[in-house]
């Protein structure tokens, strides 16, 4: 069964639409509001969906610039800095012949 497209004035869903997808419906809800006069109730409800979709959108794009402006520092800073190998360990003092074996 082919999908139904989505009315301009449906609730929104559960899921989250894709960035593309909110703009296309902005565009159609657009188109409606250019088109045939329409009742009040329906300009006021096209035009509250058109605000959600624009909110939407502007916080899609909010997020997307917070991730490019961090891949871009760390493309600046370079390859991260490799840890520094541990300090050696102090020589150990020489070994005692077998007759001098001492524990302190």
């Amino acid at each position: 069964m082919p999908a139904r497209p989505r009315s301009p004035l449906a609730a929104p869903d559960a899921v989250e639409t894709s960035f593309e997808q909110s703009i296309e419906e902005l565009d159609q809800i657009i188109q409606a509001l250019d088109g045939d006069p329409q009742g009040l109730d329906e300009l006021v409800a096209r035009y509250e969906r058109g605000m959600q979709l624009l909110s939407r959108c502007q916080q899609q794009l909010d997020a997307a610039q917070l991730r490019i402006e961090q891949i871009s520092r760390r493309a600046e800073e370079g390859p991260a800095a490799a840890p520094s190998p541990p300090s050696p360990l102090p020589p150990l003092p020489p070994v005692a012949s077998d007759d001098e074996i001492r524990l302190f």
